[in-house]
């Protein structure tokens, strides 16, 4: 290894990344649409994963953010979600959109 220094390259899938302010209008209206429908507070949670949000966010300048179920084991051979909880973010989903496109005060 002294005489022939060895050579590492990453071949993965390489994208950059987005950092959202909290203070965002976008983020204002999903904790208002969690809150009623959840009756409780948004959680925040920052993944190093890629998402599709870079594309609106970095490219587009539109706001875009992951908000989903729970579950877990993502992208695994087991993942698997919590199916009430597909029924209360689609109730969030549905508040979100009244408030956001200006249908609802």
């Amino acid at each position: 290894l002294r005489e022939v220094e060895p050579e590492i390259t990453f071949y993965g899938f390489h994208a950059e990344g987005v950092s959202l302010k909290r203070d965002l209008e976008l983020f204002t209206c999903l904790q208002q649409a969690h809150k009623v429908t959840m009756g409780s507070e948004l959680e925040y949670h920052s993944v190093t994963a890629t998402t599709d949000i870079r594309f609106y966010n970095l490219y587009y300048g539109i706001p875009a953010t992951c908000y989903g179920p729970s579950g877990g084991n993502m992208h695994g051979a087991d993942e698997w979600v919590d199916l009430p909880s597909v029924k209360n973010v689609t109730k969030t989903y549905a508040a979100f959109i009244l408030d956001w496109c200006n249908v609802r005060e």
